[in-house]
C-alpha cells in the first residue's frame, strides 16, 4: 500500500519521514542518512496504527529491525504487514554532535557539508573545497 522512507530535509542533518503511495516518489528518497536519525518502528506504531490496517514498506537499518521485532512481540504492531527493506548502516550520529564534531575535530563550518557516510568505523564528510575522515572512537 505504502513505503516509509527517509528524505532528506533542509540538510544532511534533517531526516524527514515520508509515506510514500507513488513508486515513481521513491526516487527522491534518501536511503541512510547517518546524521539525521529516525525510529521507523516508533512512527509506524504510532501514526501509522501499528501497520494493523495496509501493508507498509519500511527502509530499516538493523536496529530499525530489531525494534520492529520487539514491538511485533509485544503485539504493538503487525508484522505481517511490515516489509523491511534493509540498508546498510555502519552506525549513526545525532545531528547535534555531528555538526559539534565536524566544526571541532575536522574545522569545517557544518554549513559547508554536502555529504556524510561512515565506514568501516570511520565518519567521512564532502564538504566544499576537499573531504576528510576520522575514526569514531578518536
Amino acid at each position: 500500500d505504502a513505503v516509509l522512507v527517509a528524505t532528506r530535509g533542509v540538510d544532511l542533518y534533517d531526516a524527514v519521514p515520508v509515506l510514500v503511495t507513488d513508486s515513481k516518489d521513491l526516487a527522491n528518497t534518501a536511503g541512510s542518512l547517518h546524521c539525521g536519525t529516525l525510529l521507523m518502528p516508533k512512527l509506524v506504531k504510532k501514526y501509522l496504527n501499528g501497520a494493523k490496517d495496509k501493508k507498509i514498506g519500511v527502509t530499516v537499518k538493523g536496529c530499525d529491525a530489531m525494534g520492529f521485532y520487539e514491538l511485533a512481540k509485544r503485539k504493538q504492531i503487525n508484522l505481517d504487514n511490515i516489509i523491511m527493506i534493509g540498508v546498510n548502516c555502519g552506525g549513526s550520529v545525532s545531528p547535534v554532535l555531528a555538526r559539534k564534531m565536524i566544526a571541532d575535530k575536522f574545522g569545517v563550518d557544518p554549513e559547508k557539508v554536502h555529504k556524510e557516510e561512515i565506514d568501516k568505523g570511520q565518519f567521512i564528510i564532502e564538504y566544499e573545497g576537499g573531504h576528510q575522515g576520522i575514526y569514531l572512537d578518536e
